[in-house]
């Protein structure tokens, strides 16, 4: 079973949604252009990295949702998943375990994001555009997210050659309100998810075409700005980030209360975090 939230989802780009990408300069911020904890920078993903992270993602996320009978169990075989351990994982069964060991090699095999996230942020960077955060969606009331969300920044003309992906794939865009310049999909479960990477891939070449023809008539690169002059000093130098699934403590770090459709309101927990708001 994958975790399922009835959450109604808009297959169309918000009317208020903001189109840009960060110049080479916003890519080299330390901070992160979207102002979460614990990222790192992806952008101009391989093809076949991106080829590979999804099969090994759908892989690992089928394993997950067959050895899972509620929710609870589903958190916890994932975070064993993408942590490569389960020695901290209190709610797993002996067989449960037993079931995970070929897959737990103490080292983290969905380059440190969570389960079933983790192929799609890596095809739209494969695609030119660039994921800030993501989070598979969590159980419990602390969660810094219940349902499976991306959030990036990208260009008109991908976010439009998104849409019919979105919407076949059961997925929806949304955008939070305290990062505005950043769309959001979102899914039910990450079924959905899974199905859009794929369909990204099978896509792939038109968006590379998309990104060849920013490059030539705008006299940009696929890591350069297209939008206006001004905008990477309003957005106080964002940078190409995505989050990682770490289990380190995250003493200290606290989270606004955020009144959105897809964001808790409670304090980050390590387990249930992809990158807590700063």
């Amino acid at each position: 079973m994958y975790p399922k939230t009835e959450v109604e989802l808009h297959t169309q780009l918000p009317s208020d949604a903001e189109f840009w990408t960060p110049t080479p300069e916003d890519l080299e911020a330390d901070e992160g252009f979207g102002y979460f904890d614990n990222t790192w920078p992806i952008f101009e993903i391989p093809e076949a990295e991106a080829r590979r992270l999804v099969i090994v993602d759908r892989s690992l996320s089928i394993v997950a949702s067959n050895l899972a009978a509620t929710e609870f169990e589903f958190d916890d075989i994932a975070t064993a998943l993408e942590t490569g351990s389960a020695e901290d994982i209190e709610g797993l069964k002996p067989d449960q375990r037993e079931a995970l060991t070929p897959y737990l090699s103490d080292r983290v095999t969905l380059e440190g994001l969570e389960l079933g996230v983790a192929g799609l942020v890596y095809c739209l960077a494969t695609a030119g555009m660039y994921p800030a955060a993501s989070c598979r969606g969590h159980s419990n009331p602390s969660a810094w997210s219940p349902i499976p969300v991306v959030l990036f920044a990208t260009d008109r003309i991908s976010a439009e050659l998104l849409v019919p992906l979105v919407r076949d794939s059961g997925c929806g865009f949304n955008i939070a309100p305290p990062r505005g310049e950043l769309l959001a999909i979102q899914s039910k479960s990450i079924e959905g998810m899974l199905d859009l990477a794929d369909a990204i891939l099978r896509e792939l070449s038109t968006f590379k075409s998309v990104l060849l023809y920013v490059s030539i008539h705008l006299g940009t690169t696929g890591a350069a700005k297209t939008g206006s002059s001004g905008r990477a000093s309003a957005q106080r130098r964002p940078s190409m980030m995505a989050t990682k699934s770490s289990r380190s403590s995250r003493a200290g770090i606290t989270l606004p209360e955020i009144s959105s459709p897809f964001f808790g309101t409670a304090k980050p927990s390590a387990a249930a975090t992809l990158g807590s708001l700063s």
